[in-house]
C-alpha cells in the first residue's frame, strides 16, 4: 500500500487543502474537502468527500471517495473549511 500511495502521489506539488466537520457515526465518518495542487505540472481543482470505516483499534478498513475535478486553481468559497498546506 506504501509503494501505490508513494507512486500515486509523486507528481503532486503544491497542495493546498480544506477539510469540512467531519460527520461521525459508530465506526463511520465523512468528510468533505477541497483541494488544489499541480499534478504532473498541470494545476487542479478538487472537491469531494471521503467516506471512512474504522475497527475498534481506530484504524481504517475502508474508504471509498469520491470526487469532481477542475482545471486551474479553484479555491473554496471564504470561510469554507479549514487550510492545511504541504
Amino acid at each position: 500500500m506504501r509503494a501505490y500511495v508513494e507512486q500515486a502521489l509523486a507528481g503532486e506539488e503544491q497542495i493546498r487543502a480544506w477539510f469540512g466537520e467531519p460527520v461521525v457515526d459508530g465506526d463511520r465518518a465523512a468528510i468533505a474537502w477541497w483541494a488544489t495542487l499541480v499534478e504532473d505540472g498541470r494545476e487542479i481543482s478538487l472537491a469531494g468527500t471521503s467516506l471512512i470505516r474504522f475497527d475498534p483499534d481506530g484504524k481504517v478498513v475502508s474508504q471509498w471517495d469520491s470526487w469532481n475535478q477542475a482545471d486551474g486553481r479553484v479555491e473554496p468559497p471564504p470561510g469554507w473549511g479549514r487550510s492545511s498546506t504541504r
